[in-house]
């Protein structure tokens, strides 16, 4: 076993041990922004079945070279905000998107889905900002428009 696999392996059994002690079952996202795709593959020899993205560049060609390994997790999650010019290449990797805030960027997914997949799992983030109005008063509006969104795609609320 390499240094390096040794390290991940170490790391990760402090994790789920820490988990363990807690009693709950989340489900583990690994993040490897920044990390190369061989250690995206130690860890998925090592039981990891969820990697997240955050740069779309990185998590393309990052799934592609795991792919090309026979390493790919079971799930890849494109986590932060995603640009609608940039859905239809995510569409193409990612199994589950987070944070999708607009009808619009739904269909672009749906567009650029290439592999077969059940459904869109994503989860839809609702938030509520004050706006100055022409008069200067200040109004609460909400954004984005969570029904329409969730029914446009298989959504769950962020923390359900």
């Amino acid at each position: 076993m390499s240094d390096r696999r040794a390290e991940l392996a170490q790391n990760l059994t402090a994790l789920r041990e820490r988990i363990a002690a807690t009693g709950a079952d989340p489900t583990v996202i690994v993040v490897t922004k920044f990390f190369p795709a061989s250690d995206v593959a130690s860890l998925v020899e090592l039981g990891v079945t969820d990697m997240g993205e955050n740069r779309d560049q990185e998590a393309s060609a990052k799934v592609a070279e795991l792919e090309e390994l026979g390493s790919r997790p079971e799930r890849v999650h494109f986590i932060g905000q995603l640009q609608t010019n940039k859905a239809a290449s995510v569409a193409a990797y990612a199994d589950v998107v987070h944070s999708v805030d607009r009808v619009k960027l739904v269909g672009a997914l749906e567009r650029g889905r290439v592999r077969p997949v059940a459904s869109w799992r994503c989860s839809c983030r609702s938030t509520s900002r004050s706006t100055a109005t022409a008069a200067g008063e200040r109004r609460r509006i909400s954004s984005p428009p969570w029904r329409s969104v969730s029914q446009a795609a298989t959504c769950s609320p962020c923390g359900a």
